[in-house]
């Protein structure tokens, strides 16, 4: 009887286990590598969270295709990696002042109807958007900004 008793014990914390395993298993994002640009890699959780972005500053991208939207967000990280290894070996320190970072992210937003760091950053977690994300990404396009700015501005006549 202490046999029988202790094997079903054994299989039902078996199944038991191996259930919660391959529940969690199965929600767990599978990260691959899609693109190598230079040595910057991009993955699918990158593309991921690029999609998130989008859908945060653009809900009419939900209207779109999943194929199309995928592309968008493919084509969003390669220029983002292009920019940042065009700007590593220029720029000694990529990063903006905290002040400069919340006028670009209410500037970025205010097509949402947001005016208010607080409110963006609730509005990012409902899209699950990461706020080291944006302002990393929002960093880069800054300084690429500026850098384009101080490159071609001498070349403007008016």
């Amino acid at each position: 009887m202490i046999k029988i008793i202790s094997v079903k014990y054994l299989t039902t914390i078996f199944v038991i286990f191996f259930s919660i395993v391959l529940k969690f298993s199965a929600l767990a994002s599978e990260n691959k590598i899609l693109l190598k640009v230079n040595n910057e890699l991009i993955t699918t959780i990158d593309i991921s969270n690029e999609i998130n972005y989008l859908k945060s500053i653009n809900e009419n991208i939900n209207n779109l295709e999943n194929k199309k939207i995928i592309e968008i967000a493919r084509n969003s990280l390669i220029k983002d990696k292009i920019k940042k290894i065009a700007l590593t070996p220029i720029i000694k320190k990529m990063e903006i002042s905290d002040d400069d970072f919340k006028r670009i992210l209410i500037s970025n937003y205010s097509n949402t109807g947001f005016t208010k760091i607080e409110e963006i950053y609730q509005h990012l977690k409902k899209y699950n958007v990461e706020p080291k994300l944006i302002r990393n990404k929002m960093t880069i396009n800054a300084i690429w900004s500026q850098f384009i700015y101080d490159k071609y501005s001498k070349n403007i006549k008016i």
